[in-house]
Protein backbone atom coordinates (compact mmCIF):
# COMPACT_ATOMS: atom_id res chain seq x y z
CA UNK A 1 0.00 0.00 0.00
CA UNK A 2 1.38 3.35 -1.13
CA UNK A 3 2.23 5.74 1.72
CA UNK A 4 -0.08 8.56 0.51
CA UNK A 5 -3.04 6.25 0.64
CA UNK A 6 -2.02 5.04 3.98
CA UNK A 7 -2.14 8.65 5.29
CA UNK A 8 -5.42 8.97 3.95
CA UNK A 9 -6.50 6.15 5.43
CA UNK A 10 -4.84 7.06 8.68
CA UNK A 11 -6.58 10.83 8.81
CA UNK A 12 -9.69 9.25 8.20
CA UNK A 13 -9.54 6.57 10.98
CA UNK A 14 -8.53 9.69 12.88
CA UNK A 15 -11.78 11.01 12.16
CA UNK A 16 -13.78 8.54 13.34
CA UNK A 17 -11.85 8.27 16.61
CA UNK A 18 -12.72 11.63 17.38
CA UNK A 19 -16.29 11.76 16.59
CA UNK A 20 -16.13 8.29 18.96
CA UNK A 21 -14.52 10.47 21.94
CA UNK A 22 -16.77 13.61 21.35
CA UNK A 23 -20.34 10.94 21.22
CA UNK A 24 -18.39 9.17 24.83
CA UNK A 25 -17.99 12.73 26.19
CA UNK A 26 -21.14 13.78 25.63
CA UNK A 27 -22.76 10.94 27.06
CA UNK A 28 -20.96 11.59 30.00
CA UNK A 29 -21.43 14.51 30.36
CA UNK A 30 -25.32 13.92 30.04
CA UNK A 31 -24.63 11.80 33.38
CA UNK A 32 -24.67 14.53 35.86
CA UNK A 33 -28.21 15.48 35.06
CA UNK A 34 -29.14 12.02 36.23
CA UNK A 35 -33.36 11.61 38.35
CA UNK A 36 -33.68 15.90 36.96
CA UNK A 37 -35.73 14.91 33.82
CA UNK A 38 -36.45 11.89 31.36
CA UNK A 39 -34.38 13.86 28.44
CA UNK A 40 -31.64 13.44 29.35
CA UNK A 41 -31.30 9.61 29.56
CA UNK A 42 -32.77 10.06 26.07
CA UNK A 43 -30.05 12.04 24.75
CA UNK A 44 -27.52 9.90 26.26
CA UNK A 45 -28.90 6.67 24.62
CA UNK A 46 -28.43 8.63 21.24
CA UNK A 47 -25.41 9.15 22.31
CA UNK A 48 -24.13 5.88 23.75
CA UNK A 49 -25.91 3.83 20.43
CA UNK A 50 -23.88 6.75 18.06
CA UNK A 51 -20.60 5.92 19.46
CA UNK A 52 -21.00 1.95 19.48
CA UNK A 53 -21.61 2.72 15.88
CA UNK A 54 -19.03 4.33 15.68
CA UNK A 55 -16.62 2.01 17.32
CA UNK A 56 -17.89 -1.29 14.83
CA UNK A 57 -16.66 1.03 12.01
CA UNK A 58 -13.77 2.33 13.04
CA UNK A 59 -12.87 -1.68 14.18
CA UNK A 60 -13.87 -2.76 11.09
CA UNK A 61 -11.44 0.11 9.10
CA UNK A 62 -8.47 -0.63 11.15
CA UNK A 63 -8.48 -4.37 10.34
CA UNK A 64 -8.53 -3.43 6.94
CA UNK A 65 -5.55 -1.06 7.17
CA UNK A 66 -3.98 -3.50 9.09
CA UNK A 67 -4.56 -6.09 6.03
CA UNK A 68 -3.33 -3.73 3.88
CA UNK A 69 -0.92 -2.29 5.14
CA UNK A 70 1.22 -5.07 7.34
CA UNK A 71 3.94 -6.31 4.98
CA UNK A 72 4.89 -9.32 7.87
CA UNK A 73 2.47 -12.39 7.03
CA UNK A 74 3.57 -13.92 10.67
CA UNK A 75 3.08 -10.41 12.09
CA UNK A 76 -0.71 -10.39 10.24
CA UNK A 77 -1.28 -14.43 11.42
CA UNK A 78 -0.42 -13.58 14.68
CA UNK A 79 -2.99 -10.92 15.07
CA UNK A 80 -5.76 -12.75 13.48
CA UNK A 81 -5.22 -15.74 16.04
CA UNK A 82 -5.38 -13.54 18.72
CA UNK A 83 -8.52 -11.72 17.58
CA UNK A 84 -10.59 -14.80 20.02
CA UNK A 85 -8.52 -14.05 22.89
CA UNK A 86 -8.53 -10.41 22.73
CA UNK A 87 -12.97 -10.60 22.50
CA UNK A 88 -12.38 -13.32 25.33
CA UNK A 89 -14.58 -16.04 23.19
CA UNK A 90 -14.87 -18.94 24.96
CA UNK A 91 -15.50 -22.71 23.55
CA UNK A 92 -16.24 -25.82 24.78
CA UNK A 93 -17.76 -29.32 24.17
CA UNK A 94 -19.18 -31.28 26.86
CA UNK A 95 -21.89 -34.28 26.70
CA UNK A 96 -22.67 -33.47 23.04
CA UNK A 97 -23.52 -29.90 23.72
CA UNK A 98 -21.62 -27.32 22.26
CA UNK A 99 -21.33 -24.20 24.43
CA UNK A 100 -19.76 -20.72 23.35
CA UNK A 101 -19.40 -17.58 25.22
CA UNK A 102 -19.27 -13.82 24.00
CA UNK A 103 -18.93 -11.45 26.54
CA UNK A 104 -20.49 -8.63 24.73
CA UNK A 105 -24.68 -8.53 23.75
CA UNK A 106 -25.87 -9.37 20.44
CA UNK A 107 -26.57 -5.38 18.24
CA UNK A 108 -30.00 -4.61 17.49
CA UNK A 109 -31.57 -5.77 14.57
CA UNK A 110 -32.00 -2.34 12.98
CA UNK A 111 -28.46 -0.97 14.28
CA UNK A 112 -25.30 -0.87 11.52
CA UNK A 113 -24.09 -4.39 11.81
CA UNK A 114 -19.76 -4.77 10.74
CA UNK A 115 -17.88 -7.78 11.18
CA UNK A 116 -16.50 -7.01 14.87
CA UNK A 117 -18.18 -10.33 16.28
CA UNK A 118 -18.16 -12.74 12.90
CA UNK A 119 -14.40 -12.57 12.12
CA UNK A 120 -13.10 -13.10 15.75
CA UNK A 121 -16.18 -16.06 16.15
CA UNK A 122 -15.10 -17.54 12.83
CA UNK A 123 -11.40 -17.01 14.25
CA UNK A 124 -12.17 -19.25 17.30
CA UNK A 125 -14.33 -21.46 16.07
CA UNK A 126 -11.75 -22.30 13.10
CA UNK A 127 -8.59 -22.58 15.88
CA UNK A 128 -11.00 -24.66 18.39
CA UNK A 129 -11.66 -27.13 16.09
CA UNK A 130 -7.78 -27.18 14.41
CA UNK A 131 -6.59 -28.66 17.82
CA UNK A 132 -9.34 -30.62 18.24
CA UNK A 133 -8.33 -32.25 15.21
CA UNK A 134 -4.79 -32.09 16.37
CA UNK A 135 -5.61 -34.10 19.46
CA UNK A 136 -7.51 -36.73 17.75
CA UNK A 137 -10.91 -35.92 19.22
CA UNK A 138 -13.93 -35.27 16.69
CA UNK A 139 -15.35 -31.93 15.36
CA UNK A 140 -19.34 -31.84 16.43
CA UNK A 141 -21.56 -31.88 13.54
CA UNK A 142 -25.00 -32.07 14.17
CA UNK A 143 -27.50 -32.96 11.52
CA UNK A 144 -31.13 -31.79 13.18
CA UNK A 145 -29.82 -29.02 15.92
CA UNK A 146 -31.17 -26.67 18.35
CA UNK A 147 -29.43 -23.69 19.17
CA UNK A 148 -30.36 -21.63 22.44
CA UNK A 149 -29.25 -17.82 23.06
CA UNK A 150 -28.78 -16.91 26.19
CA UNK A 151 -28.77 -13.47 26.10
CA UNK A 152 -27.42 -12.08 29.42
CA UNK A 153 -27.95 -8.32 31.10
CA UNK A 154 -26.15 -6.50 33.78
CA UNK A 155 -29.31 -5.08 35.05
CA UNK A 156 -32.86 -5.49 34.04
CA UNK A 157 -33.31 -1.94 32.25
CA UNK A 158 -31.53 -2.93 29.73
CA UNK A 159 -33.47 -6.30 28.51
CA UNK A 160 -34.23 -6.10 24.55
CA UNK A 161 -36.92 -8.07 22.98
CA UNK A 162 -35.71 -10.76 21.27
CA UNK A 163 -37.55 -10.12 17.65
CA UNK A 164 -34.73 -7.08 18.26
CA UNK A 165 -31.53 -8.63 18.50
CA UNK A 166 -29.24 -9.59 14.94
CA UNK A 167 -28.90 -13.16 15.65
CA UNK A 168 -28.49 -14.33 11.76
CA UNK A 169 -24.59 -13.21 11.34
CA UNK A 170 -24.06 -15.75 14.53
CA UNK A 171 -25.91 -18.59 12.92
CA UNK A 172 -24.14 -18.42 9.81
CA UNK A 173 -20.93 -18.51 11.16
CA UNK A 174 -21.86 -21.45 13.43
CA UNK A 175 -23.16 -23.73 10.24
CA UNK A 176 -20.34 -23.22 8.32
CA UNK A 177 -18.02 -25.43 11.17
CA UNK A 178 -20.88 -27.43 12.69
CA UNK A 179 -24.21 -27.75 10.69
CA UNK A 180 -25.46 -29.75 7.75
CA UNK A 181 -27.98 -26.63 7.32
CA UNK A 182 -29.46 -24.12 8.86
CA UNK A 183 -32.60 -24.02 7.54
CA UNK A 184 -36.14 -25.21 9.63
CA UNK A 185 -35.82 -28.42 8.43
CA UNK A 186 -31.98 -28.96 9.83
CA UNK A 187 -32.23 -25.72 12.74
CA UNK A 188 -34.52 -25.04 16.03
CA UNK A 189 -33.79 -21.08 17.43
CA UNK A 190 -34.16 -20.70 20.95
CA UNK A 191 -33.71 -16.78 22.75
CA UNK A 192 -33.99 -16.91 26.35
CA UNK A 193 -32.90 -13.77 28.17
CA UNK A 194 -31.59 -13.60 31.99
CA UNK A 195 -29.60 -10.97 34.68
CA UNK A 196 -26.43 -12.59 34.74
CA UNK A 197 -24.78 -9.44 36.56
CA UNK A 198 -22.93 -8.65 33.19
CA UNK A 199 -23.60 -8.12 29.53
CA UNK A 200 -22.73 -11.07 27.56
CA UNK A 201 -24.25 -13.96 25.07
CA UNK A 202 -23.93 -17.71 25.46
CA UNK A 203 -25.01 -19.90 22.93
CA UNK A 204 -25.82 -23.64 23.36
CA UNK A 205 -25.73 -26.27 20.21
CA UNK A 206 -26.56 -29.70 20.44
CA UNK A 207 -28.73 -32.34 18.40
CA UNK A 208 -32.73 -31.58 18.44
CA UNK A 209 -33.60 -34.14 20.85
CA UNK A 210 -31.44 -32.92 23.53
CA UNK A 211 -33.15 -29.77 24.00
CA UNK A 212 -36.16 -30.44 26.26
CA UNK A 213 -34.14 -32.19 28.64
CA UNK A 214 -31.09 -29.63 29.14
CA UNK A 215 -33.30 -26.64 28.83
CA UNK A 216 -35.40 -28.39 31.76
CA UNK A 217 -32.37 -28.94 33.61
CA UNK A 218 -31.12 -25.31 33.10
CA UNK A 219 -34.49 -23.98 34.28
CA UNK A 220 -34.88 -26.28 37.71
Amino acid sequence: MKDGKTGDKIRKLQELACLLERRIGEAGKLCRYDGESSLPYRYREENILAAAELSEKLTGKLRELAAGCVMDPKRLLDYRERLPEIHQICVRYQNGILEIRLPVLLPHRKGAYTEFLDKPLACALQKWSSLRREKGEPVPAFQQAAICFVHGYLDATTVRDHDNIEAKHIQDVLALFFLQGDDGMHLDLYHTSELAGKNQTVLYLMEREKFPEWVLKRRW
